[in-house]
């Protein structure tokens, strides 16, 4: 766990995703106890080599799906931008399903793609 901590948290009845910059972290509840389910990472598999790429702080979570904000997310033009991942769990473990990004990138609000998640 690193100094970002708890940078974005979401719960769903007996589940928790807590977002550090790097990983996000799923707890189960079972009665008064929370554990560690799982941790995906922020890094998509198709950014490989990319170490700009990092959580944002806007997290959604419902039953068995995860939305999660990234910084750093290389855009098809090569640059930097942001995109929501979007993650599913099966038999306790989680991954990721698909990316969100933008059709078209806004220079004028070059940061606020997937800023203010919600699921239900």
């Amino acid at each position: 766990m690193t100094p970002e901590f708890g940078k974005g948290v979401a719960v769903w009845g007996a589940r928790a995703a807590v977002l550090d910059d790097e990983l996000a972290y799923l707890f189960a509840r079972n009665g008064a106890v929370w554990s560690l389910q799982d941790t995906v990472a922020s890094i998509d598999p198709g950014q490989t080599g990319n170490d700009e790429c990092e959580f944002g702080e806007d997290i959604a979570l419902t039953s068995g799906l995860m939305a999660a904000s990234v910084i750093g997310h290389i855009r098809l033009d090569q640059q930097l931008g942001q995109a929501v991942y979007i993650y599913a769990e099966s038999g306790g473990a989680w991954s990721q399903i698909a990316e969100l990004v933008p059709s078209v990138y806004s220079y004028a609000h070059p940061d606020n793609f997937g800023n203010g998640l919600a699921a239900s």
